[in-house]
């Protein structure tokens, strides 16, 4: 049985090996919308994209957003902007302002060359966490001054300690069977409720500011672990209780790929991204190949990492897919 409140996993005294910063937490809530446009077609998917950065960029639009691209396996392209709102009340106004919303909501998307999703997270600070392994801001971190050096990193548990709510709540799912996923197709629009306490993690790598020779490594030895962990968790992650996972490369607003990565990976549960994390194959791989990026650069590297961790209340969650290939994100599997 259960104590009824966690404890921290943080050793005695610790003291972490190498240093890293939080985001400070916002006033209010923070919406994370992540808008897609999906193609088998590449050129399609990025001109589906556009549609949506178009609404994206008129007058009181997100606060931050990035561009990103993921193609996995058999499964069609995927091109969508994860935007940042200061809550649900300005995404609401701004999806009316801008002409988002009717055009969201009309049934010409049924009849589209693409399918689109909506993935939109709306939480308050206590429900979010960010690490990061410099200054630098990325994610749901712009706009907000960094804490740190941190104490909470670097051991099994640090992620679960940076939620503020885990002090009082173990942030366990209400969904006790193995995941199962309907059947869903093209012609579809379907909205999902998301259980309590999905946990959803964006992970990136930032090689912008990495040498040739640095990169090379890495392309040798860590990246082909990180994509070989992203196929699994996308191929067989439902046994293991993650619904979906994308891999994808973040781009300009023209297109154009950036030395950026990022994994974004949807969890049951805290627990269940902790159990993969720290003891499944495919992540110690991951895990251990930034040691030996690190051994073959005598520990100087520039690449930057980072992620956000957000885990859902319920309610004020949207997630939407109209006319998308079966298996897209968590359609088929809580409605």
């Amino acid at each position: 049985m259960k104590p009824e409140k966690p404890v921290s996993a943080m050793p005695e005294n610790w003291e972490p090996p190498v240093p890293a910063w939080s985001a400070m937490p916002r006033a209010d809530k923070t919406t994370i919308a992540y808008l897609s446009a999906q193609n088998s077609d590449r050129s399609l998917a990025q001109e589906g994209l556009s549609r949506i950065q178009a609404f994206l960029t008129t007058e009181g639009g997100p606060f931050h957003v990035d561009f990103a691209i993921s193609s996995m396996g058999a499964a069609p392209t995927d091109a969508f902007a994860i935007a940042y709102f200061n809550g649900p009340t300005h995404f609401d106004a701004w999806a009316q302002a801008s002409g988002f919303d009717a055009w969201w909501k009309s049934d010409a998307r049924l009849s589209d060359a693409c399918g689109y999703w909506q993935e939109r997270l709306t939480l308050p600070a206590q429900r979010m966490e960010s690490l990061h392994s410099s200054m630098a801001p990325d994610g749901h971190a712009h706009g907000v001054d960094l804490k740190g050096p941190v104490r909470e990193h670097n051991y099994w548990g640090g992620m679960r300690d940076r939620i503020a709510l885990s002090k009082d709540d173990w942030l366990d799912t209400p969904i006790t069977d193995t995941l199962a996923r309907r059947s869903t197709g093209p012609g579809t629009r379907i909205v999902v409720n998301a259980p309590l306490n999905l946990c959803i993690i964006r992970s990136g790598q930032d090689l912008t500011d990495a040498s040739a020779e640095e990169r090379a490594v890495y392309s040798e030895v860590v990246e082909p672990n990180l994509a070989a962990g992203m196929t699994f968790l996308a191929e067989q992650g439902l046994e293991i209780g993650c619904a979906a996972s994308r891999y994808a490369v973040e781009i300009t607003s023209d297109g154009t790929p950036l030395a950026r990565t990022f994994g974004n990976c949807l969890f049951v549960s805290m627990k269940h991204l902790e159990d993969w994390a720290k003891s499944h194959p495919t992540h110690l791989s991951i895990f251990g190949s930034f040691f030996k990026l690190l051994k073959a650069r005598d520990n100087k590297i520039s690449l930057r990492l980072w992620h956000e961790v957000v885990v859902l209340p319920s309610g004020e969650q949207h997630f939407e897919y109209i006319n998308c290939h079966p298996g897209t994100g968590i359609s088929g599997l809580f409605q």
